[in-house]
């Protein structure tokens, strides 16, 4: 997670002072007739033109039931940040008896633990490994704000606090991943946090050898995640750092004695135009896949965008787009491709999405994908791991909440994990007329949430069922 993430979660947890630091970082045809001996083949063409007027999109397969993440007790507000994937999630929540301060917790199998912060004001976890080691930042407030890079481990019953060290003042872990290796960002004076470095370092007994990756030609950089070694074993670093010229571009660093900050670019890199761009994000896949932002080519707008390697050293850009409004931002990709992150739409402020680095669907808005009766508006999705599980922050009866995504095939009524011949069965004996109501045991086939399960459902289901 970046800090220009971190500081923008402090902001929806209800953290209301910022420290003095904050201001350094860049950063849906007619019905078929209901017939029940019609095969699912003769509706695949009516439900590519239904989906003109579906409510909610006719060809992606998953739909997600929504896990709130809830708050400690006394109230108050949450974001979950990451996801491991053994289903561990981080986060940060402010109890409703703090006036400003936050505290990092880890939540699994249905229980919030909160981690030590020691005599800090406040803390955040950002990242975690497999082995459920955690990352993340204690801070002060006020006129002398300091912050410090940690890592959480799992001692027994109790969690232990290392710190992480520095590059001369305040520093902040982002990620870390399965060889223990972390990355972030530090201030690089005591007296004032400019300019910022983005640093990775081996965590070992007394803390983390920190090593300056340094910059593109100007003096700030970031540091904001780390994948797994690969085959080769070599990981790489992305981030963003700064031009000669002031402009942050993303970056990839890859680990290795020859490692050299390789400038990802933007949509558009015209001569004399500042064009800035942020990586969020890399998998372990392959390809490799990194995602974060990019200023569009034709105006100041901001686009979610993935770079994908098609080569040693050379990296491909798509633009994702965004939800109808002018900013959007990719925050995490995981291994098969999926990205997730936050976009503003053209009316109602920011939305969660889920889109495909590899071209396979196009940025849809989450919330158009949750149960008929969800009463969830999902903000922002922060992280999403291998088995395509989703933590981000939203709210829920007016309160704002970390929720956990966990994702089912659209139609699969039997719940053996697929769509077949027999949820097609199911399907036929479950039809209703348009006003007519839904059996108990048929709600999972009104796919569009229109209330029966009509030809539009028919479509849908014909769509996911003849997928290969």
């Amino acid at each position: 997670m970046s800090i220009r993430a971190l500081l923008l979660v402090l902001t929806i947890v209800g953290a209301r002072s910022a420290p003095t630091w904050a201001g350094v970082w860049p950063k849906a045809v007619e019905p078929v007739a209901n017939d029940q001996t019609q095969s699912p083949g003769v509706l695949v063409a009516a439900g590519q033109a239904m989906a003109l007027r579906h409510p909610r999109p006719s060809a992606f397969a998953l739909r997600y039931d929504v896990v709130n993440l809830g708050v400690p007790p006394g109230g108050g507000t949450s974001v979950a940040t990451a996801i491991n994937d053994q289903g561990q999630v981080v986060g940060v929540v402010r109890s409703g008896f703090a006036l400003t301060g936050t505290d990092a917790f880890v939540w699994e199998a249905g229980f919030m633990d909160l981690l030590p912060r020691a005599d800090f004001d406040r803390s955040v976890a950002t990242g975690l490994n497999h082995q459920g080691q955690i990352v993340g930042t204690l801070s002060t407030t006020g006129t002398s704000a300091v912050a410090e890079g940690v890592r959480w481990t799992r001692d027994a019953d109790l969690w232990v606090t290392d710190f992480l060290g520095d590059l001369g003042g305040s520093s902040f872990a982002s990620d870390i991943n399965s060889a223990s290796l972390v990355v972030g960002t530090s201030c690089t004076s005591v007296i004032a946090c400019a300019p910022t470095r983005a640093y990775r370092g081996q965590i070992a007994e007394g803390g983390a050898d920190l090593r300056d990756l340094g910059a593109l030609g100007g003096d700030a950089s970031g540091a904001n995640a780390i994948n797994d070694l690969g085959f080769n074993q070599t990981g790489q670093i992305v981030g963003e750092a700064e031009l000669p010229d002031g402009t942050m571009h993303a970056f990839v660093w890859p680990l290795g004695q020859q490692a050299i900050m390789t400038d990802l670019g933007t949509l558009a890199d015209v001569p004399g135009e500042f064009r800035a761009s942020g990586a969020n994000d890399i998998n372990s896949g392959d390809p490799v896949i990194i995602v974060g932002r990019s200023t569009r080519a034709t105006d100041d707008g901001v686009d979610a965008v993935a770079w994908v390697q098609v080569g040693a050293g050379e990296w491909s850009i798509a633009d994702l787009g965004t939800l109808g409004g002018n900013h959007a931002d990719a925050l995490a990709v995981n291994d098969f491709g999926r990205v997730v992150g936050a976009s503003q739409t053209a009316t109602d402020g920011e939305r969660a999405f889920v889109a495909s680095a590899l071209g396979a669907s196009d940025m849809i808005d989450l919330n158009m994908l949750t149960g008929c009766d969800s009463d969830w508006l999902l903000r922002r999705a922060n992280d999403i791991n291998t088995a395509g599980s989703i933590v981000g922050g939203g709210e829920v009866a007016g309160q704002s909440r970390a929720f956990l995504l966990t994702s089912f095939v659209a139609g699969d009524c039997d719940g053996d994990q697929s769509v077949s011949l027999f949820d097609w069965q199911l399907y036929v004996d479950c039809m209703t007329g348009p006003d007519e109501p839904i059996g108990v045991a048929c709600g999972c086939f009104d796919l569009d949430c229109n209330g029966s399960i009509d030809a539009h459902d028919a479509a849908d289901l014909a769509v996911v069922l003849m997928r290969p």
